[in-house]
């Protein structure tokens, strides 16, 4: 059966029922055979094709591991039973890093419903003002505004940790020193770095430019790509977009020549928040806060 005649039967009235906990699996299959006209399909067709369907995201996986002390997570999903079965099977991890759920077809309610936040909230023992709540829908995040709750639209997963760690939820990453780049062990470039995670961007462009004076090679290359990076970030506290657009992409290019894991940085990472932050329109841009090491 061709997909767009297939899609209206499968993601509608039927996939809502099941998504608030109204119908079991099988009766979700067979209704959406009867719906359709199709042949019933045996249930071994069906559950991995509707259930098989998610990635982790090692960034946001290592970001909830991250939380600080104090913080309760709460996952809250419009979700069936079955997906959610698939979440866990990539993800075992998950109910150790956010052991609190308010899911669709637990509470009965959906997103944007009040009744599904209220429920986190009420699992969590939080009250509305002391709530932050992520998601990569904006209706979602609004709705959740409109109850009184903080949030915030995550455009990439990626950047998930770097929201979080802004806002003081989670600690910076702790990554073990490589012995490649030399002027790791200097404390200019460990006070550079201190600087740089409190948002002081011109103290730390100064002492990282004192460490690349007298370096050299690699040292000096990789040194002056974050010297850049801290410049970017000088002129976007300043409101000048250009400027910082250019020297974030001299930074990433220069960034680029090394491994994802450099001077006790997680470089991959923060190579994909600088290319996220080229892509935005330069008003976006300019309300970028920082980025994460």
């Amino acid at each position: 059966m061709p997909v767009a005649d297939l899609r209206p039967h499968l993601f509608g009235g039927l996939e809502r029922e099941f998504g608030l906990g109204r119908m079991t699996a099988t009766a979700f299959f067979r209704a959406v055979e009867r719906s359709a006209g199709i042949p019933r399909l045996d249930d071994d067709v069906w559950i991995p094709a509707w259930r098989d369907i998610f990635t982790p995201v090692p960034a946001a996986l290592s970001a909830l591991g991250r939380l600080e002390p104090g913080v309760v997570p709460v996952l809250v999903s419009n979700t069936n039973a079955l997906h959610w079965e698939g979440v866990l099977r990539v993800a075992p991890e998950l109910p150790r890093l956010v052991p609190l759920t308010s899911l669709s077809f637990e509470v009965g309610a959906a997103k944007p419903d009040p009744a599904i936040f209220q429920a986190a909230l009420a699992r969590a023992g939080a009250r509305q003002g002391d709530a932050l709540y992520a998601d990569d829908k904006p209706e979602f995040v609004e709705a959740a505004r409109t109850l009184g709750i903080d949030g915030f639209v995550v455009t990439d997963p990626g950047l998930l940790p770097g929201e979080l760690q802004d806002r003081g939820f989670v600690a910076p990453p702790s990554v073990p020193l490589p012995a490649r780049f030399r002027g790791a062990a200097s404390p200019l470039f460990a006070k550079g770095l201190a600087e740089f995670r409190t948002r002081r961007f011109f103290d730390a462009h100064e002492e990282w430019e004192l460490l690349w004076k007298d370096s050299e090679g690699d040292d000096k290359l990789f040194l002056q790509g974050l010297i850049q990076l801290a410049a970017a970030c000088v002129h976007i506290s300043r409101g000048n977009g250009e400027p910082a657009r250019r020297l974030l992409q001299l930074a990433v290019e220069k960034l680029d020549r090394f491994g994802d894991q450099e001077g006790g940085l997680n470089l991959g990472f923060l190579r994909k928040e600088i290319n996220a932050a080229l892509a935005l329109p330069t008003a976006d841009l300019l309300r970028r806060r920082t980025f994460t090491f």
